[in-house]
């Protein structure tokens, strides 16, 4: 009887190992939230809000990161009333890839973010930190900014 106890509390203990994930405490990315700033903020300072439009615009991030993004502003007048950074493609040896998109109207939403092949829902907010989009008049009130004025 003994002997069929521990037989049976070993075969638990492998369809316990069996069954569970390779690591179960890996639940969030190794990418740091000051990484997706840095890339969003540098994207903006790679940004041409004067055209308001931009595709497939390269630059190499602080991070470490050759980024890939796309910029879309509307503008009326001086003023920009919405704008959107696609993040087509963050990458660098040895890590995964990063892509997002965030726009004016997701502050205060969280958006997805994709670090390597697993998607991961992050504040927008969290992301822009303390980035402001030059001439940017939105809802959001620490955004809100007068544009500057041209005589």
């Amino acid at each position: 009887m003994k002997k069929l106890l521990i037989l049976f509390l070993a075969l638990v203990a492998v369809f316990g190992f069996v069954a569970c994930d390779n690591n179960p405490n890996d639940e969030g990315s190794d990418v740091p939230m000051d990484t997706l700033k840095t890339i969003f903020k540098e994207a903006v300072g790679n940004s041409d809000f004067d055209t308001g439009y931009l595709v497939d615009q390269p630059f190499d991030s602080t991070t470490g990161y050759h980024v890939i993004f796309d910029m879309n502003a509307t503008k009326d007048g001086e003023s920009i009333t919405s704008w959107t950074i696609d993040i087509n493609s963050a990458t660098k040896e040895g890590a995964d890839t990063i892509s997002f998109v965030i726009s004016s109207t997701d502050l205060g939403k969280n958006i997805e973010v994709t670090i390597g092949e697993e998607k991961y829902n992050v504040a927008a907010n969290d992301i822009k930190g303390d980035t402001t989009i030059p001439g940017f008049v939105g809802d959001d009130d620490e955004e809100e900014q007068v544009p500057l004025q041209t005589n």
